[in-house]
């Protein structure tokens, strides 16, 4: 069985589409949208996070993450020097962020300063933020500015 037909039998639709342009999906349509490891590779993350906030429903949630400043130095010794991950992935980082222009990236894609969580992972060398369309839920609100646990 293909993973297509596996997916199809799941209810998800998987689709193809170049994040530089608007996605080929109908506003306020889904709950959930994931961004991982994509906003370093992209020439103008503003609207791909801006397509996210447009389809997402309200109280609908976008889940980001990307390697911070602080892992640059690593990852290119990595892949560089020591050849154990793809140099080529890494070539390709057109930009790492710090979480102030993470936060200032989904404001002006539409996000509300108040429903954005962030979250440092990896000894600092990895960020997840949270975002929701609207009003950050209570649980969330309260881990806000939560940094990382040193590696979980």
């Amino acid at each position: 069985m293909s993973l297509d037909a596996s997916l199809s039998e799941a209810g998800i639709d998987p689709i193809e589409a170049h994040l530089s342009e608007r996605l080929p999906i109908p506003d306020s349509s889904v709950d959930a949208a994931t961004s991982l490891a994509v906003l370093e590779h992209l020439d103008r993350p503003t609207l791909h996070l801006s397509e996210m906030h447009r389809i997402l429903r309200s109280g609908g949630v976008a889940i980001i993450t990307t390697p911070s400043t602080r892992s640059k130095g690593l990852l290119e010794l990595l892949a560089f020097r020591l050849h154990v991950i793809d140099a080529a992935e890494i070539r390709d980082h057109k930009h790492y962020y710090t979480e102030p222009q993470l936060r200032t990236l989904l404001v002006h894609a539409g996000f509300a300063e108040n429903a954005i969580a962030y979250r440092s992972f990896e000894l600092g060398m990895n960020q997840l933020v949270v975002a929701v369309k609207g009003a950050l839920p209570t649980a969330l609100r309260a881990r806000q500015h939560v940094k990382g646990d040193g590696g979980a």
